[in-house]
């Protein structure tokens, strides 16, 4: 692979495809943070609330971004006015009174009920803990890092005692997900990473992330390598019903990256190995071999998802069915930088150049001249303008993964 090649193009796209409709059309200069609510090719904005869990990930991206040193002077000094407002606006708004973060807020930071509760989901309360902390790191802030530190800890407590939701993925009551220690094994590391930017000790930090992604692989992977997203009573499989032998390949192939993070910084080569298994089998059982991509939703075996329903009410069922065929663009930008990342190992490096063709053919806007990409294709990879999971255009994982695979090529080409 001709990895200064890759360079070039993964920062073309970043820099002039995607960054610059963040700019021009979402921030808001006067209440901080970022409008999300768009319409899937960007065109019209729906809303102007502002969704916790997408205000802490675009203060992730601002501080990767602005750690990298090479934005123009103009360019730099308007992303960090906006992380410095983002900023803010988490630290006096995300928090309820109960210590736990709000789902929801209008423009102005007033917080808004998400069905009957604030605090619909601890995944809202781990991405202001990244975005804070990284952001943190790069402007060498105590004091926001503490506020990272101390949400950290509230969310920990709330974890372990499993007083909390995970909206918009609702678990079925016996059931555990995988999303919740993957969640919480990227935040702590995540959390480290910037502590350890501040030359303070990170050790309890990167110890809980060792101790989430052993729990994933002990625990959600079978003894065919396949990771589940649900297990049940007493960490056991159930292979006889849809919940049970669903998988999420997406998820599965950025968790990877997750778990090589902590398994390599613990010199854990048994289970690293066992990560390279998981991600070769999401990609494979993912993979739509009549239509190209990755599916949202699959069977453990490959294929439509099957299995019996004990209980056809149960809200993940159907979610699981409407979105079994689903192509978005966070599974395929997660998968360019685990393919790439890993593609030293055997098997991995097809699957890359595979899985970037489908993705620069399918998800990049065309329909006007905002940029960005179209999130929701469905199964034949036609524009799909529906929510699958927030009624938000994501300003995450495109944006993130493109830095991340900007600092992989930037490793390997000087090689």
């Amino acid at each position: 692979m001709d990895f200064s090649s890759e360079l070039a193009f993964y920062k073309e796209e970043l820099y002039t495809r995607v960054l610059p409709f963040w700019e021009k059309y979402a921030p808001d200069r006067e209440c901080g943070g970022f409008f999300t609510c768009f319409s899937g090719n960007g065109g019209t904005m729906l809303s102007t609330d502002k969704y916790i869990w997408s205000q802490g990930r675009m203060l992730y991206v601002l501080g990767k971004l602005l750690s990298r040193g090479e934005l123009s002077r103009e360019r730099l000094a308007f992303l960090e006015e906006m992380g410095d407002k983002t900023a803010a606006f988490l630290m006096a708004h995300a928090r309820l009174e109960n210590g736990a973060c709000t789902f929801l807020c209008d423009r102005e930071g007033n917080k808004k009920l998400a069905g009957r509760v604030y605090d619909s989901s601890i995944y809202v309360d781990c991405f202001v803990i990244i975005g804070t902390a990284t952001y943190a790191a790069y402007k060498r802030d105590r004091e926001m890092l503490a506020f990272a530190e101390a949400l950290y800890a509230h969310a920990k407590d709330r974890y372990l005692s499993g007083s909390y939701n995970t909206d918009p993925y609702p678990v079925p009551q016996g059931c555990r997900t995988h999303g919740a220690p993957m969640i919480f094994s990227n935040t702590s590391f995540t959390l480290g990473t910037a502590m350890e930017a501040l030359s303070l000790d990170a050790s309890a930090a990167y110890a809980d992330a060792y101790a989430y992604s052993c729990d994933i692989l002990d625990h959600f992977v079978d003894a065919d390598g396949v990771l589940h997203e649900m297990i049940f009573a007493g960490d056991t499989f159930d292979f006889e019903t849809l919940l049970g032998r669903y998988i999420n390949p997406g998820h599965t192939i950025e968790d990877c990256w997750f778990l090589a993070d902590a398994c390599e910084r613990f010199g854990d080569t048994e289970r690293l190995k066992k990560v390279m298994t998981v991600l070769k089998n999401a990609l494979s059982r993912g993979w739509d071999a009549e239509y190209g991509g990755i599916r949202l939703f699959v069977d453990c075996d490959g294929g439509d998802v099957r299995g019996s329903v004990p209980d056809e009410r149960e809200e993940m069922v159907r979610k699981v069915r409407t979105d079994n065929g689903s192509k978005l663009w966070w599974v395929h930008s997660e998968a360019l930088y685990s393919t790439l990342r890993f593609s030293d190992e055997p098997g991995v490096s097809e699957w890359y150049e595979r899985v970037k063709d489908y993705t620069f053919r399918t998800f990049p806007n065309t329909e006007n001249d905002r940029g960005e990409w179209i999130q929701i294709r469905d199964r034949e990879g036609r524009p799909e303008n529906r929510v699958v999971a927030l009624p938000v255009k994501d300003p995450f994982h495109i944006m993130r993964n493109l830095i991340l695979l900007i600092e992989a090529c930037e490793k390997r080409a000087v090689r």
